[in-house]
């Protein structure tokens, strides 16, 4: 028997940790959240953001060398992981082989052959000069 309202809406509307479209069609996610008509706050998107770059920042468990990297392009490697998820990024084997050797220009111009480079566009092009320059774009 549920002793509090959390127990009870728990039960109620149920756990969902991915979207679903509640029984009248609208996009719901969590314990009956609708993102159709209440949106997040402010707070919860920065704290999804929060969630988000420490889960980026795992890449570096995998590339302990991204350490030794100035802050704008180990800074790309993050916004790639952010984007693509740390399994994602680290298939880009050959880019990263190429950065991890200071070859940046190649390193930039392997990012922008990619298929990812075609998905994301502006941003791509920015990080790749990022990656070359080793100055924040």
């Amino acid at each position: 028997m549920p002793s509090s309202l959390r127990e009870t809406l728990l039960r109620d509307e149920g756990l969902h940790l991915k979207p679903y479209r509640d029984s009248r069609g609208f996009l719901t996610i969590g314990v009956g959240r609708c993102l159709e008509t209440k949106g997040i706050s402010m707070a919860e998107a920065e704290m999804l953001l929060d969630n988000d770059l420490r889960e980026a920042f795992r890449v570096a468990d995998h590339l302990p060398w991204i350490t030794d990297l100035d802050e704008p392009r180990r800074n790309v490697i993050y916004n790639m992981a952010f984007n693509l998820g740390v399994q994602g990024v680290l298939g880009f084997t050959k880019t990263l082989e190429l950065v991890k050797q200071g070859r940046y220009v190649e390193a930039a111009a392997e990012m922008l052959r990619s298929e990812w480079a075609k998905q994301v566009g502006n941003r791509s092009e920015r990080l790749a000069l990022q990656m070359e320059s080793g100055l924040w774009r």
